[in-house]
């Protein structure tokens, strides 16, 4: 039976190793799927570089647009140079053009330095933007660094859970070794019952030795009975006496032969019990031994798994958990890093857009201002023409009065005088106009090579800064890749040495363990050795106190066998008794149904006798309420003989045919008349009737209280038979014989409330409920005076003094 238990455990334990083996793969498959999740971030950081290098070029296609723009504004600008060119070829008269055209050049310069400023300020943000997304992708490379630590703490706990895998392994190997190793004992232990069995068999082969002495011993004495009763008729006396003798020792042999045979039979019975169960104690206590250990080991065992599962359980939901903790945090920043791409994006085109439509307006509104100063200026340079022609032909005209009020003689002078004065005059303005023309378009074409020097300039800084920026960047990715490549090869070689150093371990705690199984293993060896020794010594001993026990065993037998014939005697008398009993019992009842069918048949007759009362009744009364009619009537009292002799006849008509059936009580008034014959009898009858119920209701009682007398004698007859019973007992330890006959002694006892009792008291309360409403008015308590009741009630108590004279003997 051990073996198959080992063999069910051993098939339970490599049930268990292949369950745990599944476990582990179950392990490294998700261990291998977080490789993988591992990798999809990596894939996820180099997709957020890829959206970073796409947000580049979209810099690139913004800044292109920007200069799109810029030359669109040039060629509005262009634009707008020709149509102050224009304006200027109107304007070359007016010297406050110029200056005019020169404040506004001023003014352009200033805005111009204010739109290289605010270009160098977006520069700066934006460098101050790539700075912050270098700061984010040297985080993100931290936080790469430590999922990859703890990728290689991940493994390293795998490493160590296997390597304990291991040594559990080693310990069920040691465990199996332990069940051989008890198995082997166990054969040993049946190899001694087996030896003792043999000595038993040696044991029974001396009685037998024995019993054949014995027989011989009789035989010889047969033999020396026969040759003594060959010798001389003188020696006969002798010879007798000798044979009498002889006699005597061989009954005192014979005896003594049968009390060695008994006590050998004793001896070998005792022996072979106390081997039994001794062979029984010790396969018990070494199969309690290995249940102990095999528990021990199981326990041991599971302890171990459980923890194992517990820590692996444990490290699966810390990872787990650390896992989920990684994709939101990754998830989190991806999304933050495309919200802050996006809010810069849309900040940067936001911004552009504002920037294009403050050119625009800054640009419309300064061609507006110089449209509208051109125009002013032109319109005032035509009033001031038109004033300068008024007051020249005013004074021409005054002149020429002056010189034609003048001398005639004056006027040739100062015609020639005027003409050479406008001659001058003319010269003079033409002069000037040409040098202000001049001047003019000196500035403007000073402003417009100013201009385009510093827009070739200020795009020439920004493509550098771009290219720059792109350079700066590329040389950063670069690092940063060779960094990669460089930490993912110093991790490989930690991961080796890691991987050589838990190795180590792992053999050396394997040693360690084999080294503690085998100093566990030979101690416990050496303490079954020093067990075995003391069980045996015990064992011995015990064998010398049984033996020295059976003869106050053969004692003992011997009181108990007479102990058992008086107690099989006492049974016998029980048992006699206990026959009587139930044979007077059911005489008993038996006459107490025939009195019960006597007297419910009895009862029924009474009940019809009852009703035939019950029927004249209600004809007296009729004939009573006829009488007090005539007598109330003048014209009916010469009728009152008829009438009453009509009423005698029916009277007796009605007590001649007395039918079974019940009638309903008829509730009438009586009253006094002047005929007092018919109202005498009828409460004479009335009388009568009330006398019978009571007769009936004392026989009811009679049969209550005889009832209740038998369920009492019964009651004590049963205590008495239990007391009997009871005293005859001698068992101290309360045979199971005798209290057998106890139980069978105790019949159920008929109650008081059996079903004739119920059946008269049900139909003396319906008859007291039925009569009492009828002759409450006139009831009178009379003695009673049927003879035909009295002898009924008679023959009833002679009958139930019967039935308790047979009770009598049963009480005694």
């Amino acid at each position: 039976m051990s073996t198959i238990v080992g063999g069910t455990r051993e098939r339970e334990l490599q049930s268990l190793l292949k369950q745990k083996d599944a476990e582990l793969k179950q392990a490294n498959e998700e261990l291998e799927e977080r490789g993988k999740l591992l990798y999809k971030t990596k894939v996820a950081i180099e997709q957020l570089q890829q959206e970073l290098t796409a947000s580049r070029r979209e810099e690139q296609a913004i800044r292109e647009e920007a200069n799109r723009v810029c030359e669109e504004q040039a060629a509005q600008l262009r634009q707008a140079e020709d149509q102050v060119r224009e304006l200027e070829e109107q304007l070359q008269q007016a010297n406050k053009q110029a200056k005019e055209a020169q404040a506004k050049a001023a003014s352009l310069e200033t805005e111009l330095q204010q739109f290289k400023y605010q270009t160098q300020l977006e520069g700066n943000t934006a460098a101050q933007k790539l700075r912050d997304k270098d700061k984010r992708v040297a985080s993100l490379e931290e936080e790469l660094e430590g999922v990859k630590e703890q990728a290689t703490g991940l493994e390293k706990m795998l490493k160590d859970t296997r390597a304990r895998l291991v040594t559990l392994e080693l310990d069920r190997e040691e465990t199996e070794r332990l069940i051989r190793d008890l198995t082997s004992k166990n054969k040993q232990l049946t190899a001694d019952k087996q030896e003792l069995e043999h000595q038993l068999e040696v044991a029974k082969n001396l009685a037998d030795a024995a019993k054949r002495e014995a027989a011989r011993a009789v035989q010889a004495l047969e033999v020396s009975d026969k040759e003594k009763t060959a010798i001389e008729i003188d020696w006969s006396r002798k010879v007798d006496r000798l044979a009498a003798e002889q006699e005597m020792k061989i009954r005192d042999a014979e005896k003594k032969l049968r009390e060695l045979d008994t006590a050998w039979q004793d001896k070998h019975d005792a022996t072979e019990r106390s081997w039994v169960s001794r062979m029984q104690e010790v396969e018990q206590h070494w199969e309690k031994r290995l249940r102990d250990g095999m528990t021990a080991c199981e326990r041991k065992f599971a302890e171990e798994v459980t923890d194992w599962e517990r820590r692996i359980r444990e490290t699966d939901a810390a990872w787990q958990g650390k896992v989920v903790e990684l994709e939101q945090l990754w998830r989190t920043r991806l999304t933050e890093e495309q919200r802050a791409h996006d809010s810069d994006r849309a900040h940067l085109e936001a911004q552009l857009l504002a920037q294009r439509a403050e050119l625009e307006t800054a640009w419309s509104a300064r061609l507006e201002d110089t449209r509208r100063s051109l125009e002013t200026a032109l319109e005032e340079a035509t009033m001031r023409a038109a004033s300068e022609r008024a007051t020249l032909e005013q004074s021409a005209a005054l002149e020429r009065t002056a010189l034609e009020q003048a001398a005639a003689s004056e006027r040739a002078a100062l015609e020639q005088a005027a003409a050479t004065e406008r001659a001058a005059l003319e010269r003079s303005t033409a002069k000037r106009l040409k040098e202000m023309e001049a001047a003019a378009t000196r500035l403007a074409e000073e402003a417009r090579g100013k201009w385009a020097a510093e827009r070739a300039a200020a795009e020439e800084a920004w493509a550098n800064r771009t290219a720059e920026v792109e350079a700066k960047y590329r040389k950063r990715l670069d690092e940063m890749k060779r960094k990669a490549a460089a930490r993912e090869l110093e991790i490989d070689t930690q991961w080796k040495e890691r991987l050589e150093d838990v190795s180590r371990k792992a053999a050396a705690e394997r040693e360690m363990l084999a080294n503690s199984w085998n100093a566990r293993l030979a101690a416990a060896q050496e303490e079954a050795a020093i067990r075995y020794r003391a069980l045996q010594e015990e064992l011995d001993s015990k064998v010398a106190s049984i033996s020295t026990r059976l003869a106050d065993m053969a004692g003992k037998e011997g009181r108990r066998e007479v102990q058992r014939g008086e107690l099989a005697r006492q049974l016998e008398d029980l048992q006699a008794l206990h026959d009587a009993e139930t044979k007077r019992r059911s005489e008993l009842e038996r006459a107490l149904r025939d009195a019960a069918a006597m007297f419910k048949a009895e009862l029924y007759d009474k009940q019809a006798e009852l009703d035939a009362a019950y029927r004249e009744a209600r004809s007296l009364r009729q004939q009573l309420a006829l009488q007090d009619v005539i007598t109330s009537s003048p014209r009916l009292r010469s009728a009152a003989a008829a009438a009453e002799g009509a009423a005698n006849l029916v009277t007796s008509a009605d007590g001649s045919g007395v039918t079974h059936s019940p009638s309903r009580p008829f509730h009438t008034t009586f009253t006094t008349g002047n005929t007092h014959t018919a109202g005498s009898g009828a409460q004479s009858l009335a009388a009568d009737l009330d006398a019978e119920l009571s007769a009936l209701r004392a026989a009811r009682a009679e049969y209550q209280r005889s009832i209740t007398a038998t369920h009492d004698t019964r009651a004590g007859l049963y205590d008495r038979t239990e007391a009997r019973a009871d005293a005859r007992s001698f068992s101290a330890n309360n045979s199971p014989a005798v209290n057998k006959v106890r139980q069978d002694t105790r019949q159920p006892t008929r109650s008081p409330g059996s079903k004739a009792a119920k059946f008269i008291n049900r139909m003396l309360l319906d008859e007291d409920t039925t009569a009492e409403p009828q002759f409450r008015s006139d009831s009178v308590s009379t003695t009673s005076t049927d003879p035909t009741f009295d002898a009924w009630r008679n023959r009833l108590s002679t009958r139930l003094s019967s039935a308790l004279r047979k009770l009598e003997p049963s009480v005694r």
